[in-house]
């Protein structure tokens, strides 16, 4: 806890001194080439991903396919009779085919075909890889796979053409020995096996089968399945599947064209069948009619003696004829419209209507409306039948306004009907005045004449159409033709080997460099002297190298070293500091840092051992009341010390102690006072000073770290010079603020830096610039304290 004087470690000013030192590309290479190991671990560590992911990786493998849907035109060059006709060329929007091509009732087909609702699986070491058409046996169902709720994974052992064993999964049912043609139940789903060919697998093979859900399948591959037109106005399209099994994928997506193109011509062979049953229905009930009128005028001709018209009666059975011809067509039409409103009325699938063109009815709005509703239904098929699906709900609403307008349209035609049909009977009914001035035998012959020749059109007309629909449906062909066949296009596309590699080198050369430029940019720390000009303009007197010993003398046991030769620089440097007193030159220094671990013991020991060994009578004060040191480094009792003196207990003479080196004396701490901070405050500290200047040519003195507590504050103003000890790479650089502040409020006067802890490479270039001593490993616990 600090004192009531002390400061805060950084004020609110200080705080906005951010430490953004140059950023040196010197020491990311010094990084790079010291943890060399590290960037040479993540290269192979990058190369042995991509090495394991091109080996394990299921590789996935193009599989495409390419159809043409024919034009009406494109079969001009054959009969017109069969080629024009709407039966064989119904209307066809072509958007609609891409969808209907991905549709769920399609592809839940072509799943249920090919059996692909159950996949066989052989577990590895490494992998579980599907294996198409391995098993020698086929899974046939007696429930629907539809039916399955749960996906089902078991176990199958093969054992002969005809045994194998079966057990779940996780083993968690007993294995059973099962029979081909044995059926089995699992989780409500009722299968049997039929052989499929002879066992070619290693006897006691295992596989795993899974089975799931045929809408569940159907959805994976609608996903997985891309349908696109080669063109922007073609007619072809483009089918393609990616799989890590080319041959499974072939087999679908020839089934899938297989049964697209048959439902194709499903659809063409069923509208001609609906056309003749209607139109034989209407035929039935002509034919009935001609018969009579044929006994009428068989029986009119056998009592009469006129069997030709004259002129005048020719002449108006003409004109009735013509307007019975129309009254047949409307009657036709009226027909259709009843047949039509029924349809939307009952029938649930409203892409199978029979359109207006196939019966000669030619009405624009009614077969626009028509169409709409076939292209509605079309896309309604292609959609989830579910209630919660958007598509299908819009795809319902659509089809109930479209039929709502095909009933308003019907009854609107009916109306039109209607009308017609009383202006023709009104025209009949004038030319019937003019028959009566005929004799009777003549009225009665055109009458039934009129009949007949009434049945008679309507009948043939109605036998072509017959005859139409009937050779539409013998010849009716797909407009579905395969241009391109399901085949693999190319090795696989997945995993790609060589950019795997590539990505494998770019990525282990660019982390590690990543990682030591992030080190070096992030890094808060003070690292070389260049850090320290570009934080402050604080004066540094030096720096010291990485010391290899264990004990903290190293100037005394290797004067000749090159550690004992920085401290001899430091030295050199500090007389520049000196300055003139009522003494002499001064010479007392105080030596403090920012935190504990910084190495102002081991610098205030080497630094007094390198004065003494110029001759200079050296004293080293232990002024860190707090947490004494200086007494464990020379094995001496800090019983008494410094103070006993500030408490008046003894005099000067009485706490200076001799080391074993010669001009080298020593002043501990002493006794661990409860007030020290208050003890350094009396004016008994500058009267010790005063007197030990008098008897030593130097007086260092070793106190608490100035970002702690304010001892160090204290003392500097009874010194001639502070040295603030930074160690390398340990020293946040926010610390240097408070230096700063420290000399603009004037509470510190005389200071400089000193570098402790610098560690170099084997070229002499390290993370700073000034003396660099050591090969960077460190031992000995006493040189940070």
């Amino acid at each position: 806890m600090l004192d009531n004087n002390s400061q805060p470690f950084l004020s609110d000013k200080n705080q906005l001194k951010r430490f953004n030192p140059n950023f040196d590309f010197k020491r990311v290479l010094y990084r790079a080439i010291k943890y060399w190991y590290l960037s040479g671990g993540i290269f192979l560590f990058a190369i042995l991903l991509a090495f394991l992911a091109n080996r394990y990786a299921e590789k996935i493998y193009p599989v495409t396919m390419s159809i043409i849907i024919k034009e009406s035109e494109e079969n001009t060059q054959s009969a017109e009779l069969l080629y024009t006709n709407s039966l064989i060329n119904p209307y066809r929007n072509f958007y609609n085919e891409i969808y209907l091509l991905k549709s769920i009732p399609l592809i839940q087909e072509v799943v249920e075909d090919l059996g692909f609702s159950t996949s066989v699986y052989k577990e590895g070491n490494v992998l579980t890889l599907e294996k198409y058409n391995r098993l020698p046996y086929t899974l046939n169902w007696v429930s629907s796979p539809k039916d399955i709720t749960n996906t089902i994974s078991f176990r199958i052992e093969v054992e002969t053409d005809t045994t194998f064993f079966i057990s779940s999964k996780n083993n968690a049912q007993p294995r059973i020995r099962g029979f081909l043609g044995d059926t089995l139940t699992i989780s409500g789903s009722s299968f049997y096996f039929t052989k499929k060919f002879s066992v070619d697998v290693v006897p006691e093979e295992e596989f795993i089968l899974r089975l799931e859900n045929s809408l569940i399948t159907a959805q994976r591959y609608i996903k997985e399945l891309n349908v696109n037109w080669a063109q922007e106005g073609s007619s072809v399209i483009d089918l393609s599947l990616y799989g890590i099994i080319p041959n499974k994928n072939i087999d679908f997506l020839s089934q899938m064209v297989k049964v697209y193109t048959e439902n194709d011509l499903a659809r063409k062979v069923e509208t001609s069948e609906r056309t003749i049953e209607f139109i034989e229905l209407q035929m039935k009930e002509i034919s009935d009619s001609l018969k009579f009128v044929e006994l009428q005028l068989e029986a009119f001709k056998d009592k009469n003696v006129i069997t030709d018209l004259g002129a005048e009666a020719q002449r108006l059975f003409l004109k009735v004829e013509n307007l019975e011809e129309k009254k047949g067509q409307l009657k036709v039409e009226e027909s259709y419209l009843q047949y039509l409103n029924d349809y939307i009325e009952n029938d649930k699938n409203f892409d199978k209507v029979i359109l207006p063109s196939t019966l000669g009815i030619s009405d624009p709005i009614l077969s626009a409306l028509i169409t709409r509703m076939v292209d509605a239904q079309l896309s309604l098929n292609a959609s989830i039948p579910q209630n919660e699906n958007p598509v299908f709900l819009r795809g319902q609403n659509a089809i109930l306004e479209i039929r709502s307008s095909i009933k308003e349209s019907v009854k609107s035609k009916k109306a039109t009907i209607k009308i017609s049909n009383n202006q023709i009977d009104e025209d009949i009914k004038n030319i019937e005045l003019q028959l009566r001035k005929l004799p009777k035998a003549e009225r009665q012959l055109v009458s039934i004449e009129r009949q007949y020749k009434f049945s008679e059109n309507l009948y043939n007309f109605l036998s072509q159409k017959r005859t139409e629909a009937s050779i539409s449906k013998a010849s009716a062909v797909s407009d579905i033709q395969v241009i391109n066949p399901a085949l693999k296009t190319s090795s696989f596309i997945y995993p790609n080997k060589q950019f795997n590699y590539i990505l494998a080198i770019v990525f282990g050369i660019i982390i590690p460099f990543v990682l030591y430029v992030s080190l070096e940019y992030f890094n808060n720390k003070i690292q070389s002297k260049e850090d320290i000009e570009h934080l402050t303009n604080i004066p540094f007197s030096g720096s010291i190298g990485h010391s290899n010993h264990s004990s903290n003398f190293v100037v005394n046991e290797n004067p000749k070293s090159a550690m004992a030769e920085s401290f001899r620089a430091l030295r050199a440097n500090l007389n520049f500091f000196n300055k003139e007193t009522k003494h002499g030159i001064g010479n007392t220094f105080l030596i403090t840092s920012s935190v504990s671990g910084e190495g102002k013991t081991f610098t205030t020991i080497n630094l007094g051992a390198i004065f003494a060994l110029s001759g200079k009578k050296t004293l080293l004060i232990g002024a860190d009341l707090r947490k004494p040191r200086l007494h464990k480094e020379f094995n001496i009792e800090n019983n008494t010390g410094l103070s006993n003196y500030l408490i008046g207990n003894m005099q000067v003479s009485d706490i200076i102690k001799e080391t074993q080196f010669d001009q080298l004396f020593v002043m501990c701490s002493g006794p661990i006072p409860p007030n020290p901070a208050e003890l350094l405050l009396k004016k008994n500290m500058a009267e010790l000073l005063e007197k030990v200047k008098k008897i030593f040519d130097v007086v260092i003195i070793d106190t608490s770290p100035l970002g702690l507590v304010t001892d160090a504050l204290t003392l500097s103003g009874l010194v001639d010079h502070s040295i603030y000890i930074i160690r390398q790479g340990h020293t946040p650089a926010r610390t240097i603020g408070v230096l700063d502040e420290l000399l603009e409020q004037q509470k510190i006067e005389e200071l400089s830096i000193v570098l402790n802890d610098v560690v170099t490479t084997a070229s002499g270039y390290g993370y700073s610039y000034g003396y660099g001593y050591g090969n960077g490993k460190k031992s000995g616990n006493g040189y940070y304290e």
